[in-house]
């Protein structure tokens, strides 16, 4: 496999080497011909002649050197064109000096290294700027129909920008940015990607109604929930619908692209704005340790996965009872992880005393998220042993082997339904929590133990925002 992407890549090295040749002597020649008007006297023709093969070789050397033989043709951007620049300009600044050094003998004219120097970069760049467009632009976007959704982009910014030219370059989202508007008074009367940035976001409704906009794509996901919340009600007070493209951090860690856009859901509106975490004081908590987190199929359990990733653990091991739920965590976040982390899962139920045993004697874990537990709180009034065995009897197996094993520190994800609880499930938690202070006065005991109380997290099992749209969907009943 490796030695066939060698072949292929040296292949493709010689073919662009090949292109560069022809383009680079194609363009030598008619600069000649452009200097003597399409006339050229012998003597010059001969000059030619025997030129042309180390003038062309030169810049091919300089070109290569510079990186463009080895470079994606259909990658162009404007590093790309300064470094093609600077391989053609030295290559005519070399020429150009050896004029002055031999007074012109066995060098070619001034005039046509420059002639040259101009028709190569435009040729050179002709050619990878059509090879760019060829690949942002599929069979289906060349001939996409153009009915296509007027959309105003709110965020003059990189991503409002890239996520305009992805639009214009893929018709077949079915959508045609027409206007921008910003929060910048510097950006309002200028042009991104020939969009004209039209007006500030309080201009939103007038902006649409000007430009016939179906919707609007709030395209910046730095900026605060109130911000968000404020040209949302806007947009909606204009009758359009509304979408946004994915959070920065999906963007970046590749979990979403930009294009990826999606209607703004109330978890959008109702959060508060980012708070600093000490993230030094976390990273020496996991990075490098062998980690156990139970629960790891679930909303919250997934969640904590992908974060504790991100500090690049030594090893993590992931446990469930819901076999399902580990295989989607394996074809999905874990399929992902970087090569030096150890990732393990296993189904298990943490109720089992012998397989939790097994597990800790092999795995040692020294740090512990504990994230297993029935959550709904109406099916654990009717059930209340599982509620029992599910949240209080495993919790207290585990502390017990936790201490026993040595383990740094043990977090328990609580639920503030324990807090005075009236409810089987906050009880069976209030006593999670009442194990665990047991377990850190306990004798001999050295592991950390700590409880984190969550309120309704959105969107995570149990939770009521579901149950609650789903009801408005159905009229409210």
């Amino acid at each position: 496999m490796i030695t066939a992407l060698h072949r292929y890549l040296n292949f493709r090295t010689l073919a662009l080497v090949l292109v560069y040749i022809l383009i680079c002597g194609g363009s030598y020649i008619g600069a000649y011909l452009l200097r003597f008007d399409f006339a050229i006297p012998d003597q010059y023709l001969a000059s030619m002649i025997s030129t042309v093969w180390w003038v062309v070789m030169l810049q091919v050397m300089l070109l290569f050197g510079f990186g463009q033989c080895d470079s994606i043709l259909s990658y162009f951007r404007l590093p790309d064109v300064l470094r093609l620049f600077s391989a053609l300009f030295l290559s005519s600044l070399v020429l150009i000096s050896m004029w002055y050094v031999y007074h012109g003998d066995g060098v070619p004219p001034r005039s046509v290294v420059l002639s040259d120097f101009l028709l190569s970069f435009l040729l050179i760049s002709g050619m990878r700027i059509a090879m760019r467009v060829k690949s942002s632009r599929s069979l289906e976007d060349w001939f996409a129909g153009e009915d296509l959704e007027n959309v105003l982009i709110v965020g003059a910014g990189e991503v409002g920008a890239s996520l305009c030219s992805e639009l214009m370059h893929k018709t077949r989202l079915q959508m045609r940015p027409v206007a921008f508007i910003d929060d910048d008074p510097n950006k309002i009367g200028r042009y991104v990607h020939g969009i004209l940035v039209a007006d500030n976001v309080e201009g939103l409704s007038k902006v649409a109604k000007r430009y016939d906009v179906a919707k609007v794509i709030i395209a910046f996901p730095s900026a605060s929930v109130r911000r968000m919340r404020e040209v949302t009600e806007l947009a909606q007070e204009a009758g359009l619908v509304v979408e946004k493209v994915p959070s920065l951090g999906d963007i970046m860690s590749g979990r979403a692209s930009m294009t990826q856009i999606r209607p703004v859901q109330l978890e959008d509106l109702l959060g508060r704005d980012p708070v600093d975490l000490n993230d030094e004081g976390i990273r020496e908590m996991l990075s490098g340790k062998r980690i156990l987190v139970t629960g790891a199929g679930g909303s919250i359990g997934s969640e904590l996965v992908a974060q504790i990733l991100s500090y690049e653990p030594a090893a993590i091991h992931c446990v469930d009872q819901a076999e399902i739920a580990i295989f989607n965590l394996e074809q999905g976040l874990l399929s992902k992880v970087a090569p030096g982390v150890q990732v393990g899962t296993q189904v298990m139920d943490v109720l089992d005393r012998t397989s939790l045993e097994a597990l800790f004697k092999r795995f040692q874990p020294e740090v512990i998220f504990h994230a297993a537990a029935h959550k709904h709180v109406n099916l654990m009034e009717s059930q209340p042993t599982e509620a029992l065995k599910n949240n209080f009897f495993a919790t207290r197996f585990l502390v017990e082997f936790a201490s026993r094993y040595l383990v740094e520190r043990f977090i328990l994800i609580s639920t503030d339904k324990a807090i005075n609880p009236t409810s089987v499930m906050g009880a069976s938690k209030r006593l999670a929590e009442l194990a665990l202070q047991a377990q850190q006065s306990a004798e001999g005991n050295q592991t950390r133990f700590m409880a984190v109380r969550f309120g309704n997290v959105l969107g995570s099992s149990g939770s009521v925002i579901p149950i609650f749209r789903k009801q408005i969907e159905q009229g409210g009943h």
